[in-house]
């Protein structure tokens, strides 16, 4: 491994982010790596920053910053404790360190599959009509889905079926604008 390298670590639901700083040490952004509690951008050992797991190097190569700046810029957020699942993670740590511009693509790619089972779920809408339907489509969502997008297909479906008419599908304090899907999701997430 080289200094300012990008590393990660799959987990069950998602993949860990940090930047080699030397001498068998990582900085990343503790997040949810000990439960429910968030935590700190802080400086670990490899084993700390992996929890066991395999440790993998990303290709650095597009880069906006030297490797030596990396470090120094991911040594500069020490301590830093913003964290936050889909604005502020460990994936935009890195992605800051490295090019200058918080991005996830994690996140951007979970927010798109939210948003596409929304679209499922809300273009069915005369199936959902049928009492029965909205029950089955909710169970699936809680079995088979990730808690953010189950909560969007609850929602959607809260907005969709009777007794309120499709028409009437508002965002609460702006009655006067129906939402897209997106924004459906996007106010879900809290983003």
């Amino acid at each position: 491994m080289k200094l300012g390298d990008h590393l990660y670590s799959h987990r069950r639901t998602y993949t860990h982010h940090g930047i080699y700083v030397g001498r068998g040490q990582v900085i990343h952004y503790a997040g949810f790596v000990r439960g429910f509690e968030t935590g700190a951008i802080e400086r670990t050992s490899m084993y700390g920053f992996s929890n066991g797991r395999n440790v993998h190097v990303a290709d650095v190569g597009s880069a906006k910053f030297t490797r030596a700046e990396i470090v120094e810029r991911a040594y500069s957020k020490l301590g830093e404790d913003q964290y936050n699942l889909l604005l502020n993670n460990c994936e935009h740590f890195v992605h800051w360190c490295l090019h200058g511009r918080r991005r996830s693509p994690q996140v951007q790619r979970a927010v798109a599959k939210v948003g596409s089972t929304a679209l499922l779920v809300y273009r069915d809408v005369k199936a959902l009509r049928d009492p029965v339907v909205p029950k089955k489509w909710e169970e699936l969502a809680d079995r088979h889905l990730p808690a953010p997008a189950a909560k969007v297909v609850r929602v959607v479906i809260e907005k969709v079926t009777p007794p309120m008419p499709l028409n009437d599908v508002r965002f609460p304090g702006d009655p006067s604008r129906v939402p897209s899907l997106t924004s459906v999701a996007l106010k879900v997430l809290g983003m």
